[in-house]
């Protein structure tokens, strides 16, 4: 669902970025979506993550239009260069823990909080942010009550905001929020 939303928005030329690229999947899929002529921005704090993604990237002959950053979520204005600042127009969080990996090392309320404020400053109007939130695990819980706090305070004359859930499993659901800022 995240990456249907990202298609309606993101062209052949844009700019996304990846907040959380893990195995790399949603950092393709952007790249493949911006295209040769785009540029996609992806970060993790896990070298693992970072060395999957490139791996996966190198796998379909995608090099040139990506920049990964071995660091937080919540670094992303001291990574991205100002020229690229209000210009982004899809960004995509994934949160929790990477897969197959140490499950102590993931997305905590703070960080994402703070990656997402960063994420409104760089998204360009007429952007989308996606978050897809996992509760099942430590912490999850409070990172999404964090994000539900945070998008509750965005000041809609600027922000649409969406939330999907899947409340009726037998499992905790991962849940989907859209960040949609306004104008053109």
């Amino acid at each position: 669902m995240a990456q249907w939303t990202i298609q309606q928005y993101l062209m052949k030329g844009d700019i996304a970025l990846d907040a959380t690229c893990g195995n790399g999947h949603d950092t393709l899929f952007l790249a493949q979506t911006v295209g040769e002529n785009g540029h996609v921005f992806a970060f993790d704090i896990q070298e693992a993550a970072c060395k999957s993604t490139k791996s996966l990237l190198q796998e379909n002959a995608i090099s040139d239009n990506v920049s990964i950053f071995n660091q937080s979520h919540d670094s992303l204005l001291q990574y991205i260069p100002p020229k690229f600042h209000k210009n982004i127009v899809a960004i995509m969080f994934n949160l929790g823990y990477l897969p197959q990996s140490d499950k102590t090392v993931r997305t905590s309320a703070v960080t994402t909080c703070a990656a997402l404020e960063q994420s409104c400053i760089l998204l360009k109007k007429g952007g989308i942010i996606t978050i897809a939130v996992y509760v099942g695990h430590d912490g999850g819980k409070q990172e999404m009550d964090a994000i539900q706090s945070f998008v509750k305070h965005l000041p809609t004359q600027d922000f649409a905001i969406a939330h999907l859930s899947y409340p009726y499993t037998s499992f905790p659901a991962p849940e989907l929020y859209i960040i949609h800022k306004r104008g053109t």
